[in-house]
Formats: C-alpha cells, structure tokens, sequence
C-alpha cells in the first residue's frame, strides 16, 4: 500500500484510509461497527489519531514491531475520544 502523498485530504486517499481503519481495528480502536460506520462518515475527525499513526511510522498490526508503541500512544492519550484521547473536532 502506498503513502498518502500529502495533498488534498488524508481520507480522499481511499487506500489511506482503509490502511489507518486497518490499523485502529488491530489496536482495538474502533471495534463496533457502529464506530466504523462513524468513521468512514466523517474521517476528518479522526485526525489526531491518524497524526500519531504517522508519527509512529503507520503500523498496520501486530506482526509489525513499531504496532506496540502505536498502542502504547493510542493509551497515553492517543486514542479514541470514548477512551480520553484526541477529541472530534
């Protein structure tokens, strides 16, 4: 899969979307379906946490070793609003 190239919106890059939904499934993220219908509807918010998906170089699950410390973001206040971490806007 390829890198979002850095112009227009993150989540017009359908694989770069599909990619970072991938990696929030795998760190238990956004496990109901209910969320995931949320984030397909409105990407956009999800920003901070796709901020520290890069930042963490985008692991994309557990058989790749930078996924453990993309965890340990997303519980340090990296993760999803529900759980304290990075509002929607």
């Amino acid at each position: 899969m390829g890198k979002w190239d850095g112009t227009g919106d993150w989540w017009a890059d359908r694989r770069e979307a599909a990619a970072f939904a991938r990696a929030l499934v795998e760190a238990d993220e956004i496990g109901d379906e209910h969320r995931v219908i949320d984030y397909f509807c409105e990407p956009e918010s999800w920003k901070d946490m796709y901020l520290v998906w890069c930042a963490s170089g985008r692991p994309d699950g557990p058989g790749d070793t930078r996924f453990d410390e993309l965890v340990r973001r997303f519980a340090e206040g990296g993760g999803s609003p529900e759980d304290g971490g990075p509002q929607h806007k």
